[in-house]
């Protein structure tokens, strides 16, 4: 890893005239494709990227880097999806669509179509929402947008005027497919200790499945970080380049923020104090708060790939170990084969107004938009942070420690 980190290092010394968000993007994007291409020749059994490799993406532009970089994170998340559908399957399509209408009971949002496969069961509602950034821009409300850090509109994540009796604790947690010990099963589904004997049974074959198809799962539990709560757990390993998981919930293009300027504006559309959002680069805005049970009851997840929004702010320099991505699940047009009907269930992202005329041209034709988190460096049985990148110039909250000040200063120059 010190080899990429030098080689990242001197690209910033190349680029220093770019504009600041730009020019973080691209060290962003850089990096994660350094990544994402080594880790597909080691998978190939072809060794390490060399000098010529190297040079190759680097003389690439900002735009077909993201290309790149996209089709390598699409592989990643269509084998993600693929190897769980497959372990429901074989629990039963039958057992999984029940468990999504409990887990959207649980909720209290009766379901929607575009949120079938991402929620969970139950939540802890002593904790405060939990983001993260990246390349995927995920430090919050659009720069624009009149956003702050107090209120937690910033990384998704934990803020000083959340529900939370605790600002420093991330949002309520997901117990995963693979820690069946933790669950409490909400509404109907209490009622019966059998079929709750029987979900636990099931859901931890279908991790035990999901983990030998790809080396880690994903779970819930208390945070390594004092006084943050819960965090999210590699069980496994994951080398470095691994898209990890996603960030849930409803997509909020720029167009639909356009006359969202002040912090009254921002409060008025997303809630105030809403601690869940995220932004990519591009303005995208993603809340992820009706994924935050209310209550007592520990979650289960359906998709335990959507969970971003529970990956911890890193507190140390270099504990950081995934960078986020934009991802769009790509349209039929995109595909000659479309996104996977069979799949569709598991996008834990739907629009906030479906997409017109004009902001088709802001999605690609994208049938659904998130971000995605990628290892930085082998993962193995630890939990998942990310640098939150906070805006330094409206007041950090007092649990906030800057891993990298400059980093932060790009992202909101």
């Amino acid at each position: 890893m010190d080899r990429l980190a030098n080689i990242v290092k001197g690209f910033l010394g190349r680029n220093r005239s770019a504009s600041g968000r730009r020019l973080q993007e691209q060290l962003d994007v850089f990096r994660l494709s350094l990544l994402v291409e080594r880790r597909a020749l080691s998978r190939g059994g072809g060794g390490d990227l060399d000098e010529a490799a190297v040079a190759s993406i680097r003389g690439r532009s900002l735009e077909t880097q993201r290309e790149s970089l996209h089709a390598r994170v699409h592989e990643q998340t269509m084998e993600a999806l693929a190897a769980l559908d497959e372990e429901w399957t074989g629990v039963g399509t039958p057992e999984r669509r029940r468990l999504a209408r409990v887990e959207k009971e649980a909720r209290g949002i009766g379901g929607g179509e575009g949120c079938a496969g991402g929620g969970t069961i139950g939540a802890s509602g002593n904790d405060a929402g939990s983001g993260a950034d990246g390349s995927g821009g995920s430090d919050g409300v659009h720069a624009d947008g009149g956003a702050n850090n107090g209120s937690g509109s910033n990384a998704g994540g934990r803020s000083s005027s959340s529900s939370s009796s605790n600002p420093s604790s991330p949002a309520s947690s997901p117990a995963s497919l693979s820690n069946p010990d933790n669950w409490n099963f909400a509404s109907a589904a209490q009622s019966d200790a059998r079929s709750v004997v029987s979900d636990r049974e099931r859901a931890a074959a279908v991790a035990d499945g999901v983990r030998d198809a790809l080396g880690f799962s994903l779970h819930v539990a208390g945070s390594a970080i004092p006084g943050a709560g819960r965090g999210l757990f590699v069980r496994g390993s994951a080398p470095a380049g691994t898209m990890v998981c996603l960030y849930p919930g409803v997509v909020y293009l720029p167009l639909d923020l356009s006359n969202v300027k002040t912090q009254e504006e921002v409060d008025a559309t997303f809630g105030e104090g809403n601690g869940n959002l995220l932004s990519r680069f591009d303005g995208t805005v993603i809340d992820a708060s009706e994924y935050m049970v209310p209550g007592d009851a520990r979650p289960v997840l359906e998709n335990p790939f959507a969970t971003g929004q529970f990956i911890n702010h890193a507190t140390a320099d270099g504990a950081a170990n995934v960078l986020s991505c934009s991802y769009n699940f790509p349209s039929d047009e995109a595909l000659p084969e479309g996104f996977p009907t069979n799949l569709r269930s598991y996008m834990p992202n739907r629009y906030a107004v479906p997409p017109g005329l004009v902001s088709l041209l802001q999605t690609n034709g994208a049938i659904g938009m998130s971000v995605a988190f990628v290892t930085t460096r082998d993962i193995e049985d630890e939990e998942i942070l990310a640098n939150y990148r906070l805006n330094p110039n409206l007041g950090l909250p007092d649990w906030y420690t800057p891993v990298d000040e400059d980093e932060d200063a790009r992202r909101w120059g």
